[in-house]
């Protein structure tokens, strides 16, 4: 069960980490009307100073949820080509 104190956790919170040297290259992708949006954008900003290289994408005009809505959403299949083409990438030999 979660207690309130799991949310200062840095494996549930990683904007809170004390350290982020040598953590793996990020592609963020952040929805510009989420309520979380700055942490991402902070936290995007932390791993770019601790030297990580960073892709950060956000898409305008959409929620939290925005990614699961490609039905009604073009930015959510935007989204998810940018995503799995950062995995292709990343996995490049």
């Amino acid at each position: 069960m979660r207690s309130p104190a799991d949310r200062d956790d840095w494996r549930f919170a990683p904007l809170i980490a004390d350290d982020v040297d040598g953590v793996a290259p990020a592609w963020i992708a952040l929805a510009e009307c989420d309520p979380v949006v700055d942490e991402g954008i902070a936290y995007a900003d932390k791993l770019r100073a601790a030297g990580v290289p960073v892709d950060l994408e956000i898409y305008r005009g959409v929620i939290h949820e925005f990614l699961k809505m490609g039905r009604a959403v073009p930015e959510a299949l935007q989204a998810q080509d940018d995503a799995a083409k950062a995995l292709r990438d990343a996995l490049r030999p």
